[in-house]
């Protein structure tokens, strides 16, 4: 026999030499281990539901801060889809404006030149009549004056 052998022997023969504990005893042992741990664990437990409590309470604060966020934001996107919906309006309007502004002075570049062009032969034919007023008027003269032989 070994030397190892020998102390698992020696070791098992004296647990087993040991009386058994009676109920007594274990009930001893186990009121003595809830007296030491009892009251701290009931302070740890309490401590555990105040922040359980105080952390729900957060959790509200924090869905209903995100709620009226959440709000806000469809509030604020509703209105901006709106301005953007104006917008997109007016730019339209602007470019109709625009094309009519174009055809517009188009319109305006051709009255001008019509109403040069009638200028022009308005004083043509004024000077026209002037040149044959002064003619008539010169016949006219030459016809009054006496014949001279």
């Amino acid at each position: 026999m070994s030397a190892t052998e020998g102390q698992t022997t020696n070791n098992t023969t004296s647990v087993s030499q040991n009386p058994i504990l009676c109920d007594k005893d274990v009930e001893h042992l186990s009121h003595g281990l809830l007296t030491i741990y009892e009251k701290p664990f009931k302070t740890i437990e309490t401590e555990l539901e105040e922040l359980v409590a105080k952390q729900n309470k957060l959790i509200d604060a924090i869905q209903v801060i995100n709620n009226n966020k959440d709000k806000n934001y469809r509030s604020k996107l509703l209105i901006l889809e709106e301005i953007c919906a104006r917008i997109n309006g007016l730019i339209v309007q602007v470019k109709n404006n625009h094309a009519r502004m174009i055809d517009i002075t188009k319109t305006v570049k051709t009255m001008k030149t019509s109403a040069l062009k009638v200028q022009k032969t308005a004083l043509e034919q004024a000077t026209k009549r002037q040149e044959q007023l002064l003619k008539e008027q010169n016949l006219i003269a030459t016809r009054s004056e006496p014949e001279t032989f």
